[in-house]
């Protein structure tokens, strides 16, 4: 081979091995989100939207449903640990233990917000929200019976309690002449006697 001939296969090898580095597909390091390379989007348009973590394991989801937006929130073992809802009456926050399992949920009703307590077998607890005439809390044993009521009235507040039988065996209120009124009953709810 001349000497010319291999120059030109030399400069024909150097060629291709630049247009081959030009061309050759970026690798985004994924594990760095302040990279410089990393792309920007202004805009992402979709309906549902699956974040994982290493294993596979969910850790958000964005979506949508008739109501409007819903994001879950998961933990590393992939149980849901909250999620931000909307239903007919606005927002809903969902909050759940390392099991999955609700605990807590902050939700909007007709006369402006609510929240719920359940305990570990998913009962609920406790519930105080926003009522008609100011707010309430009502508070339940674990066979999910109201065994108190703490509440808002039109002469004040009252309270009211309840055996594990479901009977009524007391009531504290505010009477016509702004007083306290005491209410007592025996285990079966029936009245022993009050204070006017």
């Amino acid at each position: 081979m001349k000497i010319l001939q291999k120059m030109a296969y030399m400069f024909f090898g150097a060629t291709l091995v630049l247009l081959g580095s030009w061309f050759t597909p970026v690798e985004w390091n994924h594990t760095d989100a302040q990279n410089e390379s990393s792309p920007v989007f202004d805009e992402i348009v979709t309906h549902r939207l699956r974040v994982v973590d290493a294993n596979g394991n969910n850790a958000i989801i964005l979506s949508v449903d008739r109501d409007g937006g819903i994001l879950a929130i998961y933990n590393n073992t992939g149980k849901a640990a909250a999620g931000i809802s909307v239903n007919n009456s606005g927002g809903r926050l969902d909050i759940f233990n390392s099991a999955g399992q609700g605990i807590a949920a902050v939700s909007v009703n007709e006369f402006g917000g609510r929240l719920n307590i359940f305990n570990n077998i998913g009962k609920v607890a406790a519930d105080f929200k926003a009522s008609e005439l100011g707010g309430s809390l009502s508070v339940a044993n674990n066979a999910n019976q109201v065994v108190g009521v703490l509440s808002a009235s039109e002469l004040g507040g009252s309270l009211s309690v309840a055996n594990n039988a479901n009977q009524a065996v007391g009531v504290l209120s505010v009477n016509q002449n702004g007083g306290a009124y005491l209410i007592t009953g025996d285990r079966f709810g029936n009245p022993t006697g009050n204070v006017p």
